[in-house]
């Protein structure tokens, strides 16, 4: 019984470093997460910009185009660098929900046609990005996006998305007692 025991912890210590591993090779991270009656967009990470040039510049604020652009962050002077993207593809099925009602962090993100969104200057410098939008009283559905994950090489780097719902506070209590069940259930056989 120790060694199941022992075995089931080795194989969930390697799962969760895996996971770790793919995230921290990822250039790009974003996360569309439906709370309640909101939609969270949360970004994060740094992108390569070695052999990339500036299409344009000028100025958003975060949004979701529910099938192949998706932004973070409060409005900033913004590059625009044209790439070529290989992947998933369309994250949706349509639809312009317009730009977030709470914004914040620095602009950034992504059109799966072929921009990637930055903060201007940000090929020099070369950072941490975090950003986030809040869409009020909305649904995945009703800004256009598809649940799933979603993975793109861009040039020398990658982006992943994950659009999902969180689980009510109940499914969360029933998980939560179920695993304190089987965990207790482990302990008696093995005293």
């Amino acid at each position: 019984m120790k060694f199941k025991l022992l075995h089931a912890l080795v194989v969930g210590i390697s799962m969760s470093v895996s996971s770790m591993i793919n995230v921290a090779n990822a250039g790009l991270i974003f996360t569309v997460v439906e709370q309640g009656n909101d939609v969270v967009i949360e970004g994060s990470g740094n992108f390569d910009t070695n052999g990339l040039t500036i299409g344009r510049t000028g100025s958003d604020q975060g949004f979701a185009n529910g099938s192949n652009a998706l932004a973070v962050g409060n409005t900033n002077s913004t590059d625009y660098f044209s790439v070529i993207f290989s992947g998933d593809g369309l994250f949706g099925n349509g639809g312009w929900p317009g730009h977030g009602d709470l914004h914040s962090g620095v602009f950034f993100g992504f059109d799966v046609n072929g921009l990637i969104y930055l903060p201007q200057g940000y090929h020099l410098t070369v950072g941490q990005l975090l950003g986030t939008t809040t869409y009020y009283n909305s649904t995945i559905a009703s800004l256009g996006l598809l649940e799933g994950q979603y993975n793109y090489e861009v040039n020398n780097d990658t982006i992943d998305l994950t659009i999902r719902q969180v689980p009510e506070p109940s499914t969360l209590a029933i998980f939560a007692l179920g695993m304190m069940g089987l965990a207790s259930r482990g302990f008696k056989e093995q005293s």
